[in-house]
């Protein structure tokens, strides 16, 4: 079986755990990856740790602990959605019981390359938020919104970028 064939067959078993519909009360977020299986309410790993007085973040070894002693804190839910991708990393480089110096940097990179993952999906909302607000602004304050003298400041911040 691919390994492709194996990461989509564990995120549909652990779907099919929850509701086509499910979110954490709290927070409202819906992966399944980050549901807390038969919790009442239904909560998310990071809720359920700030209920239970923990801080809500986690250590991840974002190369695997076998390939490099750093971690960062990491709020849970990423550690846990990031954790999940790394199960699809070829054991070999995850677990590198031999200590290959080759296989260390294949991890080092895939690791970065997870953590630019999550930043760039952070920010895929961005672009649209800000098109959303620039088509508020043009029905308040005109076509030339920027123009106006209240936003005289902003516009120097721009043109400054």
């Amino acid at each position: 079986m691919s390994d492709e064939i194996r990461s989509i067959g564990r995120r549909a078993r652990r779907a099919e755990k929850f509701p086509p519909d499910a979110r954490c009360q709290s927070c409202g977020v819906s992966s399944p990856i980050v549901l807390v299986e038969g919790s009442d309410p239904l909560t998310c790993y990071q809720c359920q740790a700030r209920a239970n007085g923990k801080s809500g973040l986690e250590a991840d070894h974002f190369a695997g602990a076998a390939n490099s002693p750093i971690s960062f804190l990491l709020p849970a839910n990423i550690h846990r959605i990031y954790s999940d991708e790394q199960q699809d990393w070829p054991r070999t480089t995850l677990e590198n019981r031999g200590g290959d110096p080759l296989l260390r940097i294949a991890a080092l990179v895939r690791g970065w390359l997870g953590y630019l993952r999550i930043i760039l999906n952070a920010l895929e909302h961005v672009p649209v938020a800000l098109e959303v607000l620039n088509n508020a602004l043009i029905d308040v304050h005109g076509p030339r919104w920027w123009e106006q003298p209240q936003f005289l400041g902003f516009r120097g911040c721009v043109e400054n970028a």
